[in-house]
C-alpha cells in the first residue's frame, strides 16, 4: 500500500507543478498579447506592434501580417522558430519579408523593451 500512496502523491505533485507552469506560461502569453495590442510599449514608449502588423490573414498595414508567424517560422527555421521571432524583434533587418525595406521596422526594440517584454512577445507570437 505505501508504494501506491507514494506513486499517487508523486502523480498529484507532478500534475500540480505542470498546472502551475501552464498558468505562468498562459499569463506570460497574455502579457505578450497585451503588449502587442498597445499603441506604445516599453519604457521609451516605442511604437507598438499593432500599429504596423495585423494578426489577420492577408491584412497588411505598414508591415506584413503576423497571422501564422509561428507556423511559418517553424517551416523555415525548424527548431529556431522562437529565435527567428526574437531576432525579428530585436534586429529587424536580419530577416526582411519580400516587398519590404530592411530599414522599415522600428530598429530599437532591443534597447527599448526589457527581456521580459521581448520574451512575452515571442511567447505570444509562437502561439
Amino acid at each position: 500500500m505505501p508504494i501506491i500512496r507514494t506513486q499517487t502523491l508523486i502523480f498529484f505533485i507532478t500534475a500540480l507543478l505542470l498546472s502551475a507552469c501552464n498558468n505562468e506560461l498562459d499569463k506570460h502569453i497574455a502579457y505578450g498579447e497585451k503588449l502587442f495590442q498597445q499603441d506604445r510599449i516599453g519604457f521609451t514608449q516605442a511604437p507598438g506592434c499593432i500599429l504596423c502588423h495585423s494578426l489577420q490573414k492577408g491584412i497588411r498595414i505598414a508591415g506584413p501580417s503576423l497571422y501564422g508567424i509561428a507556423q511559418r517560422a517553424k517551416q523555415r527555421y525548424a527548431s529556431d522558430a522562437e529565435q527567428y521571432i526574437r531576432t525579428s524583434i530585436t534586429d529587424p533587418a536580419a530577416y526582411v519579408v519580400d516587398g519590404y525595406r530592411h530599414d522599415q521596422m522600428y530598429p530599437h526594440y532591443a534597447n527599448d523593451l526589457d527581456k521580459e517584454e521581448i520574451e512575452a512577445l515571442v511567447d505570444f507570437l509562437m502561439q
